[in-house]
């Protein structure tokens, strides 16, 4: 809380002018403030009572309601950096002489060969940044200002750039849309003045799973191999026991599994996809070419659930064994 008060004595002209000014600030609630300034004098007296929000980084307003001469004053305005434009908005009302209203929009169009948006400006033809999330579009992107958000073709500019300093993009990724997920989320820059750079984020799109993997001889892929979708992105790393959490997931989507640096089979996602992805999906890696993939010593072979026997990798004596349980 802030309050300051200061008391005032002229004398001109054989006139005395006596007085005192006051002002008080204090917080309401996490991010406002209430403030009150008066104005008491053997002259004019007049008072405001103003209220001033932060809704958030990028969003902020103020109203004011006071008296002067016997007249009713009321004043706002309304800021808001969004990602396409600076927006300013303001009304004035003071009785019995004006009413006034504005609106202002600063922004601009930047178009390169990686791709272009439309974004906020500072400067016209200043430093930025254009920020490509994969495609993804709605990924909130911050530098040194309010977070700006990537469009339909997943492209962004950050206008905050300083020059010759090495600059900071990063995702914020709390503010993830729930089906897009961040493999690389910072990215640097240093730029010289009026440069347009370009930096790329790792981004997937798609919604979450929980799978388990099995291969044709009913064993599974190695404990650290990964699922990689058409794009080579890393979408999920092998569990010890063939189960996998796989992001990225959308229906009828082709992936590849891959250890000791090469891809030994492929996964196909079910289309449509089932209600619930996080009961254990179970998808088939099917080998590439119909080869039998090299597989490490340490893989666990499976269980028959029949006989509670460890099955033997080799597909002869799976067939055998199997007509026998059927016999039986």
């Amino acid at each position: 809380m802030s309050v300051s008060l200061t008391g005032y004595r002229y004398e001109y002209d054989n006139r005395a002018d006596k007085g005192m000014y006051i002002s008080l600030s204090m917080p309401w609630g996490d991010n406002s403030t209430v403030s009150y300034n008066g104005n008491y004098g053997s002259g004019t007296d007049s008072s405001q009572v103003g209220y001033f929000s932060r809704v958030d980084d990028a969003t902020h307003y103020q109203l004011n309601i006071g008296t002067s001469d016997k007249h009713t004053s009321v004043d706002g305005y309304y800021s808001h950096d969004g990602s396409l434009a600076q927006v300013d908005l303001s009304a004035n009302y003071h009785e019995g002489q004006y009413t006034s209203a504005g609106l202002s929009l600063q922004g601009g169009a930047t178009l390169t060969a990686h791709g272009g948006a439309l974004h906020r400006t500072q400067n016209m033809g200043g430093t930025r940044l254009l920020i490509d999330a994969d495609g993804v579009a709605d990924v909130p992107v911050e530098g040194n200002g309010a977070a700006v958000y990537t469009n339909m073709f997943g492209k962004a500019v950050v206008s905050d750039v300083n020059n010759y300093y090495r600059n900071q993009a990063y995702i914020d990724l709390n503010k993830l849309p729930e089906n897009a997920e961040a493999t690389q989320s910072v990215v640097q820059a240093t730029l010289t003045e009026g440069a347009i750079g370009y930096r790329k984020f790792a981004v997937i799109s798609g919604q979450k799973a929980m799978a388990v993997l099995r291969l044709q001889d009913g064993s599974h892929p190695p404990f650290g191999a990964e699922v990689k979708n058409d794009n080579e992105q890393t979408v999920g790393l092998v569990d010890d026991d063939g189960s996998v959490y796989l992001a990225g997931v959308k229906p009828g989507e082709h992936m590849s599994v891959f250890w000791s640096g090469v891809a030994h089979c492929d996964i196909n996602l079910p289309d449509p996809l089932p209600a619930d992805l996080f009961n254990g999906l179970l998808l088939p890696c099917q080998h590439k070419g119909n080869v039998a993939p090299v597989v490490p010593d340490d893989i666990k072979p499976v269980i028959q659930e029949q006989t509670q026997q460890v099955t033997p990798t080799d597909p002869l004596f799976l067939f055998q064994l199997t007509n026998n349980v059927i016999k039986e």
